[in-house]
């Protein structure tokens, strides 16, 4: 588990508090194992986009983002809109790492709550979906680029974390990077009571709304260790794993020149 405190230090670095859109951060300023360190202002990572207030999307604007990968289903993106980035001309990808009708499947498979194996299960439902991230964010017009699914922990949180230890970033900052989505939390809570989005007095099961969407933002460590274990057994790496989706090398020499500073790349 990452030292609470250390986290805490690096979240603040990163984090872009909008008023209205939640877990949204930088994923630059990692070290790399060949001397590098991720580029800020290239990528960033994010919550669902569409509540964005005026002033979110002013702020956002200064960030120059061109792209938007979108990773939520096609219903979900059809429910609510796509956000003022878009609107603001900033290009739309949807890549649905879980298809329409997937999160059932999940659920008969793994269990509705978040774990290790329901992430691995995203790979048997859309491993060619995170190829397609992966190339898409190798080519230099993409950048700079928000990734981004309705919470932006867990889908978001699984791409991240490929992509990061393709780049040449530690395990244990990859874990920490994941596990930063705990911290906006409480922020995204006190927001949804205010804007009126649940209720305090409980309900017919009798468990406290508010604690309920806790438990559904929170993310279990051991949850990413678990998928980034898989992959090194199943495919000898994480690289092994972009090889076998169809991620070449050419391509990660691509993501590391275009998110890479320094000799990393």
């Amino acid at each position: 588990m990452p030292d609470p405190a250390t986290l805490a230090e690096a979240f603040a670095s990163r984090h872009i508090p909008f008023e209205a859109a939640f877990n949204f951060r930088d994923v630059g300023g990692y070290a790399t194992e060949r001397g590098g360190r991720v580029r800020r202002g290239r990528l960033f990572r994010a919550g669902a986009l569409h509540r964005m207030s005026a002033a979110d999307a002013e702020r956002a604007r200064r960030l120059r983002i061109v792209s938007v990968i979108d990773l939520r289903r096609p219903d979900e993106r059809a429910a609510v809109p796509l956000g003022p980035l878009v609107d603001g001309g900033a290009r739309h990808h949807a890549i649905d790492v879980i298809p329409e009708g997937g999160s059932a499947i999940l659920d008969a498979r793994y269990g509705a709550g978040i774990s290790g194996p329901r992430y691995v299960g995203y790979l048997e439902l859309g491993a060619a979906r995170f190829a397609e991230a992966l190339r898409l964010l190798a080519e230099p017009a993409t950048l700079p680029a928000v990734v981004h699914c309705s919470a932006g922990k867990d889908r978001t949180g699984t791409l991240v974390a490929v992509l990061l230890e393709l780049l040449g970033v530690a395990r244990d900052d990859v874990i920490a990077d994941y596990a930063m989505s705990n911290l906006d939390v409480d922020r995204q809570l006190g927001w949804a009571r205010a804007a009126g989005a649940l209720r305090d007095d409980g309900n017919r099961e009798g468990v406290d709304p508010s604690e309920a969407l806790r438990r559904s933002l929170l993310v279990p460590v051991e949850a990413i260790e678990h998928f980034l274990d898989h992959l090194d057994r199943a495919y000898g790496s994480v690289a092994g794993f972009a090889e076998w989706i169809g991620v070449d090398a050419r391509t990660v020499a691509a993501l590391r020149a275009s998110l890479v500073d320094g000799t990393g790349a």
